[in-house]
């Protein structure tokens, strides 16, 4: 399951890179990707779907909060192929994995637009950090959550 992901989120990261979009089908075959594991791990159905819901919490209150400051500033801050990223991830995340993942998006775009000169009116494509912090607390999430929460 991880790895036919993985490979579809390198593909949309080079198609966001190039084109500067992310295609739906590849959102689609993504969410298909993880439903025919649901059924192939035989996970518990009901607490899957719960742990799914929750996570779906998060790109919802996320994408409020754009919106909101779309509206405020009257320019793009989140391109739609990025949002819909976001709810995929959330099939394959928890919503504290998902979190860490969307934190770690955020740390290496600023990074990688460091890097890169880029200016704040530049626009950079989000969906390769998206992939990438996905990426890594699908590796790393219990190990990072656990010293975090352990931390308290």
């Amino acid at each position: 399951m991880w790895l036919i992901f993985g490979v579809i989120l390198l593909l949309l990261s080079f198609t966001d890179i190039k084109k500067r979009l992310i295609p739906n089908r590849l959102l689609l075959l993504a969410a298909i990707n993880r439903m025919v594991w649901l059924f192939l791990l035989k996970e518990p159905l009901l607490q899957t779907l719960k742990i799914m819901l929750y996570a779906l919490m998060l790109p919802i209150v996320l994408l409020f909060f754009v919106f909101i400051y779309e509206h405020l500033k009257k320019r793009r801050a989140m391109g739609s192929g990025d949002s819909k990223l976001l709810f995929v991830m959330a099939l394959y995340l928890d919503w504290q994995k998902l979190l860490l993942a969307l934190f770690t998006a955020c740390l290496l775009a600023v990074f990688g637009a460091y890097l890169t000169g880029r200016k704040k009116e530049e626009g950079i494509p989000f969906g390769p950090f998206l992939a990438a912090g996905c990426m890594f607390a699908a590796a790393f999430g219990e190990t990072v959550i656990g010293w975090y929460m352990g931390a308290w």
